[in-house]
């Protein structure tokens, strides 16, 4: 099995250093897992990092947050810490070829199963999405992913029933 983060550069584990310690200081925070299938750039990749940044209470429109953004919130009487525990588990994200958020440490990307084919001599692409998603399952399952408040699922809708298994309820 792959290990977390394995296409990590030495930036990159400076990242999960840092949030491995965002997670130790909000164990309390809910927890929400986002799975997605190759997180690019394109529109649905997009939707996922928004709702990601959002769910964490961060403000999504801006590059980075600010200090205006927070005492934006502070005077609406919400905290930055109000939000989900977000992380996003994907079988591909090139590092090169994505949105910033899932490089700078905003957001918490993990890659798992990226020797995994997209296709088979350009065919059976859906075949190849569906295996890739059951192995992101089997990987929830067996990081002990599973006891999460929500889990997002964006793609490949055949492992819903799988995934509602792992989701409290």
């Amino acid at each position: 099995m792959a290990t977390r983060g394995e296409a990590l550069s030495s930036e990159g584990d400076e990242n999960i250093e840092q949030s491995q310690g965002h997670r130790g200081t909000h164990a309390d925070r809910p927890k929400c897992t986002i799975v997605h299938l190759d997180l690019g750039i394109g529109g649905a990749e997009h939707l996922i990092v928004l709702a990601a940044l959002a769910m964490q209470g961060r403000d999504s429109t801006s590059e980075r947050a600010d200090s205006r953004g927070q005492q934006k919130a502070e005077e609406n009487g919400s905290r930055a810490d109000d939000g989900y525990d977000v992380e996003v588990i994907t079988t591909r994200h090139d590092r090169n070829r994505c949105f910033p958020a899932t490089v700078d440490g905003r957001l918490k990307v993990f890659e798992y199963g990226h020797f995994l084919p997209r296709s088979i001599f350009g065919k059976a692409v859906a075949f190849c999405s569906l295996l890739r998603m059951l192995w992101l399952v089997l990987v929830i399952f067996v990081t002990g992913r599973w006891r999460r408040n929500v889990i997002i699922n964006d793609q490949v809708a055949a492992v819903n029933p799988l995934l509602s298994f792992f989701c409290e309820k």
